[in-house]
């Protein structure tokens, strides 16, 4: 599990929710 990838996947979902 790598925690970078993890951290810019749950970035990515917020950006989204946001635009949303």
């Amino acid at each position: 599990m790598n925690i970078i990838n993890l951290i810019k996947t749950i970035n990515r979902i917020n950006l989204i929710n946001v635009i949303l």
